[in-house]
C-alpha cells in the first residue's frame, strides 16, 4: 500500500489559525504596553512634584533652623537646589519629565508667561528663587506646562517663611 502526499496550493484550516493568533496576540500585546505606558506618565509627573516638594521643605529646614541660604535654580530642562553650608554647598538636581515644560515666571495677575526667552542650552538658569537665611523668599509666581490632560501648574512663592503653593489652572 503505498501513500501518495498530494501537492496543496492553498494554507489548511489549522495553519490558518494558527497565523491568525499569533497575529491577534501581537495587536493585543502592543495595545496593553501603549496604555501602559500612557498611564505612567501621570505617576513620573507625581514622583517629580513630591521630589521638588521634598526639597523644597528640606531647603526651608535649612533656612529656618540652620540659618542657611538655599538658591533654587530653574532651567529649562532641571532644577537644582543649592543650599550654602559652612564653606561649601550643597546641591540637589532634579530634571523635569519629558512632559513638563518650564515656563517661566506669570504675569501679574495672569496664568500667562512674561516674555522671557527660552535658552534649553543655556549654562544661566532661567529663574532664580531665593530662600533667605531668615526663611522668606520674594514673592512671585511660577507656570508649567504638561502635556498630560489638566496638567498645567501654578506655582506661587509666598514670602513668609518660604512657602510655596502649587495648583492647577
Amino acid at each position: 500500500m503505498s501513500f501518495q502526499i498530494k501537492h496543496r496550493n492553498a494554507f489548511t484550516l489549522i495553519e490558518s489559525v494558527v497565523v491568525i493568533g499569533i497575529v491577534a496576540s501581537m495587536l493585543l500585546l502592543t495595545m496593553i504596553v501603549s496604555q501602559g505606558v500612557s498611564r505612567r506618565s501621570p505617576r513620573v509627573e507625581q514622583t517629580f512634584w513630591h521630589t521638588f516638594n521634598s526639597n523644597w521643605q528640606e531647603a526651608e529646614y535649612a533656612s529656618k533652623y540652620r540659618v542657611r541660604h538655599t538658591f533654587i535654580d530653574f532651567y529649562a530642562r532641571k532644577v537644582v537646589f543649592r543650599t550654602f553650608k559652612g564653606e561649601g554647598e550643597k546641591f540637589q538636581v532634579i530634571k523635569y519629565p519629558k512632559t513638563i515644560t518650564f515656563l517661566g515666571l506669570a504675569k501679574k495677575g495672569e496664568n500667562k508667561p512674561q516674555d522671557v526667552p527660552q535658552k534649553p542650552n543655556s549654562k544661566d538658569p532661567l529663574l532664580i528663587v531665593h530662600i533667605y537665611a531668615d526663611s522668606h523668599a520674594d514673592p512671585q509666581t511660577l507656570l508649567f506646562r504638561s502635556q498630560l490632560k489638566n496638567g498645567n501648574r501654578k506655582l506661587t512663592v509666598q514670602m513668609g517663611w518660604g512657602l510655596y503653593r502649587l495648583e492647577k489652572y
